[in-house]
């Protein structure tokens, strides 16, 4: 029987994408099945007031969503999950796969040979944001993260443009810095004033079609 393997899903869509892609390619290597927490990482206010929800069921996911008993999705739970982190440190089988504790950034390789240390289900969790950990499932994944028909306005007059040029897409954070509600130091809002002016500066140039 295979092993199931929960991927927390969190943050916003950039940060789901490099997640699930890695989840997909560790699923693929070992023989595991992938399912998809969704909830656990959106439940709190916190995430809430930032506009933080699953993203990904619009494109050509396969979604397997973990079932209710698998979920960290209530505050009594993630006591629950905080617990088992802990309890891992001491443990044979693990119940968490950890970005920083068992991949190594500079070759995206796992630092363990098999699965069979972590329980079944096993959870993992972690950004990582390097090509490095899925390379090798690109052509598989470039098709499954192609958006699903029904998500795009085809009435949009930079569609043809986009379906009949070699385009690219640039994504401009105006406010990467003070997203949050709880975030308003000046610090981080000076960033944001620079960003904005080089985003100006990109359109004044008139050499791009903002999207």
């Amino acid at each position: 029987m295979k092993k199931k393997l929960i991927v927390r899903i969190a943050e916003g869509l950039g940060n789901q994408l490099f997640m699930y892609a890695n989840a997909y390619a560790i699923s693929k290597k070992y023989d595991c099945e992938l399912l998809i927490d969704n909830k656990s990482a959106y439940f709190k206010p916190k995430n809430k007031s930032r506009n933080r929800k699953f993203l990904l069921d619009s494109f050509n996911i396969d979604c397997k969503f973990a079932c209710t008993k698998y979920l960290f999705d209530n505050y009594l739970k993630d006591i629950k999950r905080k617990f088992l982190k802990k309890l891992d440190l001491v443990i044979k089988n693990k119940f968490f796969l950890m970005e920083k504790k068992y991949f190594n950034k500079n070759t995206g390789f796992l630092n363990i040979n098999d699965i069979s240390k972590f329980n079944n289900p096993f959870y993992i969790e972690g950004h990582f944001e390097s090509e490095l950990y899925f390379q090798n499932f690109h052509t598989n994944l470039n098709k499954i993260f192609s958006l699903k028909k029904n998500v795009v306005d085809f009435k949009n007059k930079y569609i043809d443009q986009i379906n009949n040029t070699n385009s690219i897409s640039i994504h401009i954070r105006n406010h990467r810095y003070s997203e949050s509600l709880y975030e308003k130091k000046i610090t981080k809002i000076d960033k944001n004033q620079f960003y904005l002016l080089m985003n100006q500066s990109i359109m004044q140039k008139g050499e791009w079609i903002i999207l």
